[in-house]
């Protein structure tokens, strides 16, 4: 083979990878574009929210909006012990039964002589 074939082969391969690089470029842009669009619509959804909402907080009075957290506070913590007493009485009452019937000797009787179920 002569040196000018070698020559058209290099220019031809050159052209080839210039041509894929220009592809590469062209694809990695756009899907820039596209995760750029993304993102800013994202952003833009979460400053709805945001605004949304700090319009509806302005517009209460800033002795207003204190007291509604401070009764949401108490109401939380009032709920909070009222649950937590219901569930400490029925927790005694369980102890107490289960206690009653290890040391009664009638009920410990009774639990151990009546017929299986099922």
């Amino acid at each position: 083979m002569s040196n000018d074939d070698y020559q058209d082969k290099l220019g031809t391969a050159l052209e080839t990878l210039r041509e894929r690089r220009a592809d590469s470029e062209q694809l990695s842009s756009f899907e820039h574009e596209v995760w750029s669009e993304i993102a800013i619509r994202d952003e833009q959804r979460g400053g709805r929210w945001l605004a949304w909402l700090r319009d509806r907080s302005m517009a209460l009075p800033i002795p207003a909006a204190a007291c509604m957290l401070v009764a949401a506070i108490v109401a939380g913590g009032f709920f909070g012990l009222s649950e937590a007493n219901a569930y400490a009485r029925e927790s005694s009452m369980a102890l107490e039964e289960r206690y009653v019937q290890s040391i009664h000797s009638v009920m410990m009787s009774e639990r151990h002589t009546e017929p299986p179920q099922g």
